[in-house]
């Protein structure tokens, strides 16, 4: 699934707020200071900082599917197993895909390097990113598909 346009998080019954600074300093630099194009709603209690981003792709199908919204928490420690929403430093569209691992390893010049790895099921593919790359990397504790919200954490 790919990450493409930005979306309001309502909480039910109260709403949370966050500073607006801090709010903005936590989202993907892609995404500062553009407007939502919408507002989906979310459980209360859930990181105040979260933020919701429309999918398009399948990539991680059945588990999220095209037309899915995405709830992203970088509050949210990110763990082997997980959905992440990966934003990059170049601007480019970002991407969901399944942390696999966060290793260190070396390079050619036998210098320590973090190695991270993912995964996405449809076709399924294991791959390595860069870490240089990558603006913002948030878990994805929930989605919201025909308005209800499923949450993707235990």
């Amino acid at each position: 699934s790919r990450s493409i346009t930005s979306k309001r998080v309502s909480r039910s019954p109260k709403r949370q707020t966050a500073s607006p600074k801090t709010a903005q300093n936590l989202l993907p630099t892609a995404l500062r200071g553009k407007k939502p194009i919408s507002t989906v709603l979310i459980p209360s209690g859930l990181d105040p900082y979260a933020y919701a981003l429309g999918c398009q792709g399948d990539c991680l199908a059945p588990l999220i599917v095209d037309g899915d919204t995405a709830v992203c928490s970088p509050s949210t420690k990110p763990e082997p197993g997980m959905i992440i929403a990966f934003s990059w430093k170049s601007g480019r569209q970002g991407s969901l895909k399944r942390l696999v691992s966060q290793l260190f390893g070396t390079n050619n010049g036998g210098n320590c390097q973090l190695l991270i790895t993912v995964e996405m099921d449809n076709p399924w593919r294991q791959f390595f990113l860069d870490p240089g790359t990558i603006d913002k990397a948030h878990v994805v504790i929930g989605i919201v598909r025909q308005g209800k919200y499923i949450s993707l954490t235990t």
